[in-house]
């Protein structure tokens, strides 16, 4: 039976890149105050995937 290995680094780097881009997400929200619109939840949809 082969074993697995992940490499924890490879895995946290990709989590923190999609939480930041949330959180760039919410901070454009309150410069151009989207609030909900279609785009937004398309733009956050797209981060989310990534």
């Amino acid at each position: 039976v082969k074993e697995l290995t992940v490499d924890p680094n490879a895995v946290t780097e990709g989590v923190r890149s999609n939480v930041n881009a949330i959180n760039q997400l919410d901070i454009m929200d309150e410069e151009w105050e989207l609030g909900n619109s279609p785009q937004r939840d398309d733009l956050k949809l797209l981060c989310e995937q990534n």
